[in-house]
């Protein structure tokens, strides 16, 4: 439910950004502490590996300008338990050029492909190691926004992330929203 690492990484490179260039000498004395007290606050929260929660994924492919070419939006619900992540894809559209349409079942069997391969890859890893990624990232940034339910567990309730990237000779501009909503704690042993 919560990427303790992934997390504290994020909030540290954003809190970075936000106090600028810091001198080598504070950087020990000021970032070390803080790191601390992050990592002790997330990991204060109880850890649940079974829940179900809707996500709503928007991604907007951008021109030069930074205008939307096409947006693919997809609604799926996840249900993870004991480690175990079964995904299904409630509705998927595509927007281009003013004209929307349903691409639910494009996604869904593609989503069944990738459970496939996500199979496969884990009992061949070497295969994984000995794939190239020819996408160079010039810029990235991203923000979070997170939330304690009820129950007291720590989860992610919005992830917005731009990014530019070169692929070869084409460069692909992109921005990418992800809202988690209605989250529910299942006990493992929940159908």
């Amino acid at each position: 439910m919560k990427s303790q690492e992934c997390f504290s990484i994020l909030i540290l490179t954003g809190i970075c950004f936000l106090m600028g260039p810091v001198p080598a000498f504070a950087e020990e004395e000021a970032l070390v502490p803080l790191i601390d007290k992050i990592s002790q606050r997330i990991n204060s929260y109880p850890e649940n590996n079974n829940y179900e929660v809707i996500v709503l994924t928007e991604n907007t492919e951008m021109n030069k300008q930074w205008e939307p070419k096409k947006t693919t939006t997809i609604k799926t619900i996840i249900k993870r338990r004991n480690g175990d992540e079964e995904r299904e894809i409630l509705e998927a559209t595509e927007t281009e050029n003013g004209k929307t349409s349903d691409v639910t079942g494009k996604f869904a069997e593609r989503a069944e492909r990738q459970k496939d391969k996500t199979r496969h890859d884990a009992e061949n890893k070497q295969v994984e190691k000995e794939k190239r990624n020819l996408l160079f990232v010039k810029e990235m940034r991203m923000e979070f926004d997170f939330e304690v339910l009820p129950e007291g567990n720590f989860v992610v309730k919005k992830m917005t992330a731009k990014a530019v990237a070169k692929i070869v000779f084409k460069t692909i501009r992109q921005i990418t929203k992800i809202e988690y909503y209605d989250y529910a704690i299942l006990h493992p042993d929940t159908s």
